[in-house]
């Protein structure tokens, strides 16, 4: 969902990334913000949605990791 959707969450988890560091979002969202066993427990157990969204700085590294954060902001909706 887009970060500012509802239901409101729970739990909300700000995480400061800079903008190139792509491979650590992803292991982040593929582990303990994405299916970890405390996020299901929270969520799915016990009904209190969880969200978590990275916080980025401005982007120095051109048009082209411009294109690719915009890309993967529409695919994962959780960069702010």
């Amino acid at each position: 969902p887009p970060p500012c959707s509802l239901p409101s969450p729970f739990l909300l988890v700000l995480v400061p990334s800079a903008p190139s560091h792509l491979a650590q979002r992803q292991a982040i969202r593929e582990t303990w913000a994405g299916g970890s066993e405390a996020a299901t427990e929270l969520h799915w157990r016990r009904g209190l949605p969880t969200r978590t969204l990275f916080v980025l700085g401005f982007p120095e590294g051109g048009s082209k990791l411009q294109a690719s954060l915009l890309a993967e902001a529409q695919h994962h909706q959780d960069l702010l």
